[in-house]
């Protein structure tokens, strides 16, 4: 079973200085907040699929936390701008909602990210809100 994290500061700093894959997802009130997909409804509240390239795990979440906070100036991560810039996305999850993440170690996480979105598109005929 995969452990899920607040998007924290603290939380980031305790995961490992490695590569892999990790998973973004919003949670409103406890639960996870359903997203209406093309073929079906994915209760998982998950938003974003991410690899790590020549970056550590610890890094590249840390850049999509600065990426995705208004407060900050950061624009390092393509999914987190998205979060940040596209209002309807904002209003959809509602004003409480509040990010969280999974991370997988994989010192070639390449083959495991193409995986788990063909898995998602699959499942919901398109992959996560924030990857497209």
């Amino acid at each position: 079973k995969k452990s899920m994290f607040e998007l924290t500061a603290d939380n980031i700093n305790q995961v490992p200085l490695s590569r892999g894959i990790y998973q973004i997802y919003a949670k409103s009130k406890g639960k996870f907040i359903p997203i209406q997909r093309f073929c079906g409804t994915d209760t998982s509240g998950k938003l974003y699929i991410g690899i790590t390239d020549k970056q550590t795990l610890r890094r590249r979440l840390n850049q999509f936390r600065l990426s995705s906070d208004a407060n900050y100036n950061t624009y390092n991560h393509s999914g987190a701008i998205k979060y940040k810039n596209r209002p309807i996305i904002q209003q959809t999850l509602g004003e409480n909602h509040i990010l969280y993440f999974s991370y997988i170690e994989d010192e070639n996480p390449e083959e495991l990210e193409n995986q788990l979105l063909q898995q998602y598109a699959e499942q919901f005929g398109e992959y996560p809100p924030l990857n497209t």
